[in-house]
């Protein structure tokens, strides 16, 4: 399954994708499930106590800004070469579960280094739908062998304006019903949900009383102002599952899909 986390910060996006492979609340591996964090930039997030070996860092280099996407296209290009070959052995599966951590950093990022040099301020943007559609084919759960995951932050669909010259600046197109969708720039800001199976939007509930607190809530299903994309909305409807779930570890939505594919 390919699914897009996304929501303010603190919300919970990278522990609910990592809790794929590794249960942070009980600081161990998840039996059976081999998984890799690829964190992004200055992406990181400690308080989860993933073991270094299974995570991979693509910081942005001083010397050669585009290199940290050179290094992150050489990672998921191997791990597909490398899973593939283990399921033509009949070898234990590379990986299971991976989380890239996040889209938007790469996004940004990658149209920051690709614009440095030009003076076109269209080229990065051109660029980055090149690079955007490759990434989309290498991470392809199905010949992945493995769920993937990215984490996104939030975004404001933008209005279409008129600027104080009369010139008609066009806003966001009102393909589905929502006001706050994944942050992303670019072609990718309309198509990026399209490659996923779940785009699920996280955010965080403070319960009133002297101890503050949190819930942090998972929407399964489009209730609100947010961009939601679910598959199998016809089978939760149908089930009258639940349209949101709270403190949730992804071990909760994986039972939910494995009933909904039956």
């Amino acid at each position: 399954v390919s699914t897009l986390l996304y929501g303010g910060p603190g919300v919970g996006k990278t522990a609910l994708a990592v809790s794929s492979f590794w249960d942070w609340r009980a600081r161990k591996p998840r039996e059976g499930r081999v998984g890799r964090l690829l964190l992004i930039g200055r992406e990181d997030n400690p308080a989860l106590g993933l073991p270094e070996e299974m995570v991979r860092r693509f910081p942005l280099p001083e010397v050669n800004p585009l290199g940290f996407v050179e290094a992150f296209n050489k990672y998921v290009t191997a791990l597909l070469r490398e899973a593939k070959q283990a399921r033509r052995k009949g070898a234990p599966p590379v990986i299971t579960d991976l989380v890239i951590d996040g889209l938007s950093e790469l996004n940004y990022l990658f149209i920051y280094a690709k614009g440095i040099d030009s003076t076109d301020k269209w080229y990065a943007y051109d660029e980055w739908k090149k690079t955007f559609l490759a990434l989309t084919q290498t991470l392809n759960p199905v010949e992945l062998g493995a769920n993937v995951f990215a984490t996104a932050r939030i975004a404001e669909r933008r209005k279409g304006t008129t600027t104080s010259k009369g010139k008609e600046v066009k806003g966001d197109p009102d393909w589905m019903d929502s006001k706050y969708i994944p942050a992303v720039e670019g072609w990718s800001r309309y198509n990026a949900p399209h490659y996923h199976h779940l785009v699920l939007y996280l955010d965080r509930e403070v319960m009133p009383g002297k101890v503050r607190v949190a819930k942090h809530v998972v929407h399964l299903l489009p209730e609100g102002d947010y961009e939601v994309k679910n598959i199998w909305e016809h089978v939760w409807l149908a089930n009258n599952w639940p349209t949101r779930l709270e403190n949730a570890m992804w071990g909760d939505i994986e039972t939910l899909l494995g009933q909904a594919t039956q």
